[in-house]
């Protein structure tokens, strides 16, 4: 047993502390002390071991405690108590107020040297450390499994732009141990310049308790090419702001790091400090509105964005942090497959169900209301028809237009399929969307629901792939009409380098497909005449869609709620979707994103 499961009870609350048996009582004291801030020499540790407590020295292997083990701790201190990091998940932006009586610049425990280089032209960025950069509660098998999302790719991409320094509300033991089992103190493409401990914060007194704070002027005396004009201070507690109110950007805690591997914080904060290097002055800015900041970007190099591509398979990597995807939820991938398209929660299961019922109504006048009609359009299981997707789309201006059919532009698009936006592919149900970001024929993304997360698609794969899929029988639509701008949008105009580690070429896949187009299979002669066809014959899918926009006008007899039902009945054909009025479709989803 490495760890022991400790539960110390004090002040009505119950801490949960992974500790290494290998530890001491004398850290055991210590960590306490950092979350409730009662002082060792203060506290009183009852239930930890029958009888008196041993030395400090003693190991907690030693005491050859249960597997779960809970003790009392009893202490006080003179001020307010300074509450449980983890329980912040809210601060109050307003707990700044403080009274002082010592000048942090003239306190003595804060004369110490920082012993690095610094670089002339650079700006400064100061870190938290628990639960800014890693989840510092959550157990795993190793601390790497805890590191917030993007923890290295975001170093790497601003080193050329910031100096780092780490500052933690811990002591330096800890403090150099998390950041070195984090890789952060040797990795190879960033240097953290600085470090400041628990030891550089001093307290003050606020309206309701006492806090510890982290002053600027510390590192600014020291090193006075920096100051509120270049300095940015990244943290999860505002409180920590209280002398440098206008130098701090409160971010979300990162919290449960083995079941929250999709945040996306410091991505999204990466693109501010990237924004935030072309801005001359810092005081000029208001970070409390981060998010919002639409300024210029530096131009990420090629060599670095070649770095960055070499991450872990699966990480997210800039463009990334931006698109929009709606996971598989029941059997609603028409609907994620739309929102994925327009990128945004444009609509709900119950907006394209009306939609349906209004597609029911017209189809019922058509068949001078017959008494045995059942909706194809959808169904309880969340199928949604084609005529619904195609109607939804019409909101937007947007039409479909088969991947096969006689059209100029489905022609076209046949030999250069890059020169369209976007396609929505159609199996047994299923649905997904294909979408090019910021008009870069390299951006093109598969926004499959049943995926974690968008995959990337190469230009040279995007004909291939779509041959594939149609041989496997799907049906194909060009989406044609211009599609609503997202912030994917314009991070593919910055950075229109492909993303080699999400591209969709796994080797099987594009194994696959190459043999397909080549015709290398047992095969050869079939699939050849095969391929030959399927490039040929641009009817079918015309044909395809206006069978399918028209399955459920039936002539007479039995109607199926399964499109894919082989009924004898006479479809009516369909060339065009009617243009009916939409008008209160677009005005609810217009107030709905404020436009």
């Amino acid at each position: 047993m490495t760890e022991a499961n400790l539960i110390a009870k004090w002040n009505g609350k119950e801490y949960k502390l992974d500790f290494q048996v290998d530890q001491s009582i004398k850290q055991l004291k210590e960590y306490l002390y950092e979350i409730t801030q009662v002082s060792p020499s203060k506290q009183k540790l009852i239930g930890l071991v029958k009888g008196k407590l041993p030395p400090d020295e003693t190991l907690i292997k030693d005491l050859k405690l249960k597997a779960t083990h809970q003790f009392i701790m009893m202490g006080t201190v003179d001020e307010d108590i300074i509450k449980d990091q983890s329980d912040l998940d809210v601060v109050n932006d307003l707990d700044i107020d403080y009274r002082t009586t010592t000048s942090p610049i003239k306190d003595p425990a804060n004369q110490l040297a920082l012993h690095k280089t610094i670089s002339q032209g650079k700006k400064l960025l100061v870190l938290d450390l628990d639960y800014t950069l890693f989840d510092c509660k959550s157990t795993a098998n190793h601390i790497m499994q805890l590191a917030r999302p993007g923890l290295h790719e975001m170093l790497t991409v601003l080193a050329p732009y910031y100096e780092y320094c780490i500052w933690s509300q811990t002591s330096w033991r800890w403090l150099e141990a998390k950041i070195t089992e984090l890789g952060m103190l040797t990795h190879p493409e960033y240097q953290i310049s600085f470090v400041l401990d628990i030891t550089f914060m001093f307290s003050i007194t606020g309206k309701k308790k006492r806090h510890q704070v982290k002053a600027l002027e510390i590192i600014w005396n020291k090193l006075p090419q920096f100051g509120p004009h270049n300095t940015i201070h990244v943290d999860d507690l505002s409180r920590n702001f209280a002398f440098n109110p206008q130098s701090g950007l409160k971010i979300t805690p990162f919290k449960n790091a083995l079941s929250n591997t999709g945040d996306k914080e410091l991505w999204k904060l990466c693109k501010y400090l990237l924004q935030l290097t072309l801005v001359d002055d810092f005081k000029t800015m208001d970070h409390r509105n981060w998010k919002e900041f639409d300024g210029p970007a530096p131009q990420i190099s090629y060599c670095l964005y070649d770095k960055l591509c070499g991450g872990d398979k699966g990480s997210p990597k800039m463009l990334d942090i931006e698109i929009f995807h709606e996971k598989q939820e029941g059997q609603l991938c028409a609907q994620h497959a739309i929102n994925n398209l327009l990128q945004g929660s444009y609509f709900t299961a119950v907006d394209l169900s009306s939609i349906a019922q209004q597609l029911d109504q017209e189809e019922l006048q058509t068949l001078e209301a017959q008494t045995n009609f059942q909706s194809s359009n959808y169904d309880d299981s969340g199928f949604f028809s084609v005529q619904v997707v195609a109607r939804a789309l019409q909101v937007f201006g947007l039409e479909l237009l088969p991947y096969g059919s006689s059209d100029p532009i489905a022609k076209y698009a046949n030999t250069n399929p890059e020169s369209q936006s976007a396609y929505i592919c159609n199996l047994d149900q299923h649905w997904f969307a294909i979408r090019k970001f910021g008009n870069v024929n390299t951006r093109f993304y598969n926004l499959n629901s049943t995926f974690p997360e968008p995959k990337h698609i190469t230009e040279t794969y995007l004909g291939m792939f779509l041959l594939q899929i149609k041989t496997e029988g799907y049906s194909i639509f060009i989406v044609n009409g211009e599609l609503p701008t997202s912030d994917a949008d314009q991070q593919a105009m910055l950075n229109p380098i492909p993303q080699k580690i999400q591209q969709y070429d796994s080797e099987g896949d594009l194994e696959k497909a190459i043999k397909m187009s080549m015709g290398q299979t047992e095969e050869d002669d079939d699939l050849q005449r095969a391929i030959k066809e399927s490039m040929m014959d641009v009817g079918n899918d015309e044909e395809s869609l206006a069978l399918a926009m028209s399955a459920s006008l039936k002539d007479q007899g039995n109607y199926s709620s399964n499109p894919q039902s082989s009924s004898t009945n006479t479809s009516v054909p369909i060339e065009r979707l009617p243009e009916l009025p939409m008008d209160e479709m677009r005005r609810k989803r217009l107030e709905r994103f404020g436009q």
